[in-house]
């Protein structure tokens, strides 16, 4: 049986951004199965008592450093938004309407991007819609997704799912019921999952 790695994740999150993108290849060296729990952040937060990096100095000044030093290591373009932070929910609900389709994977690719590497405000119902056409998808169709109350339940169930398995921000991976909070501890999840392979 393969190994499966559980992605919580929210757009809003640039950690989240760098672990989309490095889980490619972790699905390469490992064989796992990745599946995608798109949640929202400010409910986890909420929930828990979190608080945003920004909003405490010292560690909004340091992560503002920390994401140019990831974006170098793995190779990726990244920006700070300005419209920090954006209300992720209508990407959010979309992605849920897409978790079994093979458009899954290049939307969410084409959010991020449009969140971290060339940033808009995708909290404006227009600058999304705008995003997703112009990366060639039928934004009509994302968007009637993003209004079908099945998905809206389903960022409710897994933010409620994600804060009762003890997740407290964004990204986190479960391995089994092993967790792992944020995408610099890949290198742990890829242990889990090499040593699960062994089983």
């Amino acid at each position: 049986m393969t190994a499966s790695v559980e992605f919580y994740f929210d757009y809003l999150s640039p950690m989240s951004y760098f672990g989309f993108h490095r889980l490619k290849a972790l699905r390469e060296r490992t064989g796992c199965d990745v599946v995608m729990r798109p949640m929202s952040l400010q409910g986890v937060m909420e929930a828990t008592g979190n608080r945003p990096p920004g909003l405490v100095a010292n560690k909004g000044k340091f992560y503002a450093l920390d994401f140019q030093r990831h974006a170098k290591r793995f190779g990726l373009p990244f920006q700070v938004n300005p419209a920090f932070p954006m209300n992720t929910i209508r990407s959010l609900r979309l992605t849920a309407g897409l978790l079994d389709a093979d458009l899954l994977l290049p939307v969410m690719g084409w959010i991020f991007h449009n969140t971290w590497a060339e940033p808009k405000d995708i909290s404006d119902k227009s600058v999304l819609y705008d995003v997703l056409k112009d990366g060639g998808f039928d934004a009509e169709a994302l968007f009637e997704l993003s209004n079908l109350q099945s998905n809206k339940d389903l960022i409710r169930k897994n933010t409620e799912i994600a804060v009762s398995r003890g997740v407290f921000g964004a990204p986190t991976f479960f391995v089994g019921d092993d967790m792992y909070f944020g995408q610099d501890r890949l290198d742990f999840v890829e242990d889990a999952l090499t040593e699960r392979a062994w089983v």
